[in-house]
C-alpha cells in the first residue's frame, strides 16, 4: 500500500518513524516546510514523500522550471549545460542545441516526477523489489497522468536488479553521464596503489587538518568555496547550495560534512554520504585563489579515499576529473536515467524517443573526445 505525504501532513510520519527514518525526516521536513529555495537557490519544485511498506522515498515534481539546476531539469541536464559549454567555444553545434531546446520545451520535457531525488549528484537507492517498482509506477502513472517518471543514477553493472526491474516495467534508459567507480574487488596495479599512498602521505604531512563545523561563520565559508568551484568555474546549472543547506547536512548522520583548516582558516570542504555498502561525495569545494602547490583537491581526495578504504566496499566517485581518478584505480561507467513515458500522449512519447536516440549516440562521443564540460562534474 502506498501513502503520500506533502508539507501539510508530513508531521504524521513522525508517529511511526524508525531510527533509520529519523535522519531522512530531519533532512526533508525542513526543505518541505521552508521551501526548497531556502536551501538551493536554483531549484523550483514540489516535494512529496511516498511511503511503501517501511520505505520512505522522496518524490520531486517539476514542470516549467527550464532554467533550474540540472538535478531537477531535464532540459538543463541534456541541453543547457552542454550549450553553456559550447557558448564558451562559439561552436556551431549550439545552433542544433537551440533548435532541440525549443522542441523539448514545446513538448513539456520538464513535466517530470523524480523518484528518490535528494538534490545531490548521486542518489543512493533503498532496496526496492520488483513488486515495489510495479506498485510505485502504477500509482504514479494513474494519479499523475501527464508526468514522466524518472529514476536517476542507475549503473547497470552495480544496480543490476534495480535496472532489470525498471526495464521490465517499461522504463527506457538514457545515458546521464560518465562516472567513475572505485571498487575493492577491482585489482589496482602498482602505480595506482602508489598514487593512493602518496596522496595520503601528502595529506598527513600537509598543514591541513580535517574538522567538523564549529561555528556559524563556517557555513558561509563552505558555501563560498563550493560556489567558487561548482558555479563560478563550471556552470550556473550546478546546484546553488546556501548556508542553510550545509547546516541541514552538518549534523545529519546520513551525511558527513568536513572542512579542512590551516591556521584556523577553512580552505576546502567535502560532503559525503553512504549506505551500508556504497559511499559517494556529492559536493567538494576549495579556494581557487590559493596556490595549486597546496594540493587542496588532492587532500580532499586522500581524506575521502581513506573513509572509503576503512568503511565501504564501493566508492562512487561521480563524474569529472577522470584521469585523476583512473590513475588511482577507478574505472569509468555510464550512468543512466531510467524514464517511464508509456502512459503519455503520442507527441511526448515521440519526444522522449528522439531524446533517447540523440543522447545515447552523442554522449559517448563527448566522453571519448572530451568535447564538453558535461562529463566533468
Amino acid at each position: 500500500m502506498i501513502e503520500i505525504y506533502d508539507k501539510e501532513n508530513i508531521n504524521e510520519i513522525k508517529k511511526s518513524l524508525t531510527n533509520n527514518q529519523e535522519a531522512f525526516f530531519n533532512y526533508f521536513e525542513p526543505i518541505m516546510q521552508s521551501g526548497i529555495n531556502c536551501f538551493i537557490k536554483n531549484i523550483n519544485c514540489e516535494i512529496k514523500i511516498l511511503k511503501i511498506n517501511d520505505l520512505l522515498i522522496p518524490l520531486v515534481f517539476t514542470d516549467r522550471n527550464y532554467d533550474d539546476c540540472l538535478y531537477t531539469s531535464l532540459l538543463s541536464h541534456y541541453i543547457k549545460y552542454i550549450s553553456e559549454e559550447f557558448d564558451k567555444k562559439n561552436s556551431k553545434f549550439n545552433f542544433i542545441l537551440k533548435f532541440i531546446e525549443k522542441y523539448l520545451i514545446k513538448n513539456e520535457i520538464n513535466k517530470t516526477i523524480y523518484v528518490n531525488q535528494w538534490f545531490i549528484s548521486t542518489n543512493l537507492y533503498p532496496a526496492l523489489t520488483k513488486d515495489d517498482i510495479q506498485e510505485i509506477t502504477d500509482f504514479l502513472k494513474i494519479n499523475y497522468k501527464n508526468y514522466a517518471i524518472v529514476f536517476k543514477n542507475i549503473i547497470k553493472e552495480y544496480d543490476t536488479n534495480l535496472y532489470e526491474n525498471l526495464n521490465r516495467q517499461g522504463y527506457k534508459e538514457i545515458i546521464s553521464r560518465q562516472i567513475f567507480i572505485n571498487d575493492k574487488k577491482m585489482t589496482k596495479n602498482s602505480k595506482q596503489r602508489a598514487k593512493v599512498k602518496k596522496d595520503f602521505k601528502f595529506y598527513i604531512n600537509s598543514n591541513y587538518k580535517a574538522y567538523k563545523v564549529q561555528n556559524n561563520d563556517d557555513y558561509t565559508r563552505i558555501k563560498d568555496i563550493y560556489t567558487m568551484l561548482y558555479i563560478k568555474k563550471y556552470s550556473k546549472y550546478n546546484p546553488l547550495y546556501t548556508e542553510e543547506y550545509f547546516k541541514l547536512t552538518a549534523f545529519n548522520p546520513i551525511f558527513n560534512l568536513t572542512v579542512f583548516k590551516n591556521k584556523n582558516i577553512i580552505d576546502s570542504m567535502c560532503l559525503t554520504l553512504a549506505n551500508s555498502n556504497v559511499m559517494t561525495a556529492p559536493a567538494v569545494g576549495y579556494d581557487l585563489t590559493m596556490s595549486k602547490d597546496l594540493g587542496l583537491y588532492r587532500i580532499i581526495s586522500a581524506y575521502i579515499g581513506e573513509l572509503y578504504n576503512k568503511n565501504y566496499a564501493i566508492f562512487n566517485m561521480s563524474a569529472g576529473i577522470g584521469e585523476f581518478k583512473m590513475q588511482r584505480g577507478a574505472k569509468p561507467y555510464f550512468e543512466y536515467l531510467m524514464i517511464y513515458y508509456n502512459h503519455l500522449p503520442a507527441n511526448k512519447r515521440i519526444m522522449f524517443y528522439i531524446l533517447k536516440s540523440f543522447v545515447n549516440k552523442i554522449i559517448p562521443i563527448l566522453c571519448k573526445y572530451k568535447l564538453c564540460g558535461f562529463v566533468r562534474l
